[in-house]
């Protein structure tokens, strides 16, 4: 390896610690400097699509809350391929093993309503790293690069998020820009 293979490496490796300690802030004070999103919801999944961050709502208060990725295009996936995630209230499925992803959780996207001005798409979820990234841990979440899934860092991450799901019987997710 020469000197400046070294240099470039250690560079990339500070930037990710940088972004990966920012991101990790962020995520644990996204609430904190605003009213809680949570309010007057039920048990339900609420990600705050500019702010990187899935919280858990229980009784009108945030449970949990966990820093994740979205999709590479940005937000208001209107058609199948645009690397999109939705924004809306969607259905969502029960916990499903994944080749893939370990865990995956369903969104109802596009909905009827949706699909009638024309959105199209497909396996759109809640899901953990890819399984040849298990590794990467918080990294997963530096930067968007999903089809539009919401992802948490860590197959921990999307098992408890499961669990919840599964023992509150949660059945909403809310994808919002604005809360």
């Amino acid at each position: 390896m020469t000197p400046s293979n070294s240099a470039n490496r250690g560079s990339v490796l500070l930037c990710a610690v940088a972004c990966f300690a920012y991101n990790h802030a962020h995520a644990e004070t996204a609430t904190a400097a605003s009213e809680d999103p949570c309010i007057e919801k039920a048990a339900s999944v609420v990600v705050l699509l500019d702010e990187h961050v899935l919280l858990l709502c229980d009784s009108g208060k945030t449970a949990k809350e966990y820093a994740v990725t979205l999709g590479k295009g940005g937000t208001a996936n209107k058609k199948q391929g645009d690397n999109k995630t939705p924004i809306g209230t969607y259905a969502l499925g029960l916990p499903q093993f994944s080749d893939r992803f370990g865990i995956f959780i369903s969104v109802g996207y596009p909905t009827e309503p949706q699909k009638q001005q024309g959105y199209t798409g497909q396996a759109i979820g809640l899901h953990g790293p890819d399984r040849l990234f298990t590794w990467a841990g918080g990294l997963n979440t530096m930067i968007d690069w999903t089809q539009g899934c919401v992802v948490v860092k860590s197959d921990e991450a999307i098992g408890e998020i499961a669990d919840w799901v599964k023992s509150r019987k949660v059945r909403l997710v809310h994808l919002v820009v604005e809360h």
